[in-house]
């Protein structure tokens, strides 16, 4: 019942609501500022909650929201890396997370999401359909004695996750090579580039159209 920041790891459009639906008081997430803007997507991530940040600069207005979210007592969602992961492995956090927990002095809460990124990677054009794991971890608190430094080395411990399914779990998909040649950029084989597309004959192929290689 008390304000906190929520940290998670972030491969998945869909992170923000996995994170928050055991939650049922709801929460407040910042999100991206050009994806808020996205007609009826942007609309959407709104009444869920989610207010706007600028990437790559210091948004002080967003800050602003955030404290107003914190002080009017809801769980405040934030994603570290600031953009979703192509693989699902963790990308690089700013130290600015262990700044920002020092200054607000709060309690802080940990999801992560090791599935996320199999159920639809940042690349891909269609979702598969894979358990969602979700684990929590925390409350933690950070005393005086920690450096933002200390602090944001515990956060990057604490959202690092290797993308896998646990065993024996059921899973399936189609078409689930669309969207791979824009992060596939050269052939595995021949290492000619842009010469991958999706194969005629299967949605879950790429093959090359110099030396005529394929994966499944």
């Amino acid at each position: 019942d008390e304000p906190y920041l929520l940290l998670g790891n972030h491969s998945s459009m869909l992170d923000p609501f996995w994170s928050g639906i055991y939650i049922p008081r709801g929460i407040k997430s910042m999100a991206s500022a050009a994806v808020l803007n996205v007609p009826y997507l942007g609309a959407w991530l709104k009444m869920c909650g989610c207010f706007p940040k600028m990437k790559y600069t210091k948004d002080r207005g967003s800050m602003e929201t955030l404290q107003a979210n914190f002080d009017a007592g809801y769980p405040i969602l934030l994603f570290p890396e600031g953009n979703r992961s192509w693989d699902g492995r963790l990308g690089e956090v700013g130290q600015g997370i262990g700044r920002l927990i020092k200054r607000m002095q709060c309690k802080v809460v940990f999801v992560t999401l090791p599935t996320a990124s199999l159920f639809q990677p940042r690349w891909a054009t269609y979702p598969r359909w894979v358990p969602v794991e979700i684990n929590y971890s925390g409350p933690y608190e950070y005393d005086d004695t920690q450096s933002a430094e200390d602090i944001w080395k515990d956060v990057v411990e604490k959202i690092t996750v290797q993308p896998k399914l646990l065993p024996n779990r059921r899973t399936f998909g189609y078409k689930m090579a669309h969207g791979l040649p824009n992060y596939l950029w050269a052939c595995p084989q021949c290492f000619t580039i842009n010469g991958l597309q999706v194969s005629r004959e299967n949605g879950n192929a790429i093959e090359c159209t110099h030396c005529n290689s394929q994966w499944t």
